[in-house]
C-alpha cells in the first residue's frame, strides 16, 4: 500500500511522497502490526509462550534478547525514516502497546511455574520500557 501510494521502495524516496493519506495510515498500521507480532507486543504476544517453553534455556534467551532487540532496532528506523509525518500517531500507538506489554507481561509473569514461563513474560518489561524511551 505505502509502494502503491508513492511508487517507490526507497526510504528517502517514500518519506518525500508521504502526505499520510488513508491506504498510507493502513500501510503503517499493517507494518507496525507485522513488526508488533516479531516483538511479541501485546496484543501479539500470544504465540511466544509456546515457543518458549517448548525450546531449551539457551534459545529461549537468545530468542527472547537478540532477535527482539534488532526488530525494535528496525522498527525505530523505520519509523523515524519514513512515517515522520504521523510521527504523533505512531508515538501514541507506541506508548499504548508499550504500557500494556508491560502491564500485561508482569502480571502473566506472576503465575508462572517453570523458568522458560518467567523468561517468556520477562523480555515484554523490557520490551516495553525499550519502546517507550
Amino acid at each position: 500500500m505505502i509502494y502503491g501510494t508513492t511508487g517507490s521502495l526507497y526510504f528517502f524516496e517514500v518519506s518525500q511522497h508521504f502526505p499520510g493519506f488513508n491506504l498510507q495510515i493502513l500501510g503503517f498500521i499493517f507494518f507496525f502490526a507485522g513488526m508488533a507480532f516479531k516483538i511479541s507486543i501485546v496484543p501479539f504476544h500470544l504465540w511466544t509462550a509456546d515457543v518458549y517453553e517448548g525450546a531449551p534455556v539457551n534459545i529461549t534467551s537468545y530468542l527472547s534478547v537478540i532477535s527482539k532487540g534488532a526488530a525494535i532496532f528496525i522498527l525505530i528506523i523505520i519509523l523515524y525514516s519514513i512515517f515522520p509525518v504521523i510521527m504523533v500517531t505512531w508515538q501514541k500507538t507506541i506508548l499504548v502497546t508499550s504500557i500494556l506489554t508491560m502491564t500485561i507481561g508482569n502480571l502473566f509473569a506472576i503465575r508462572q511455574q517453570n523458568i522458560n514461563g518467567s523468561w517468556l513474560f520477562h523480555p515484554f518489561h523490557r520490551q516495553g520500557i525499550s519502546l517507550s524511551e
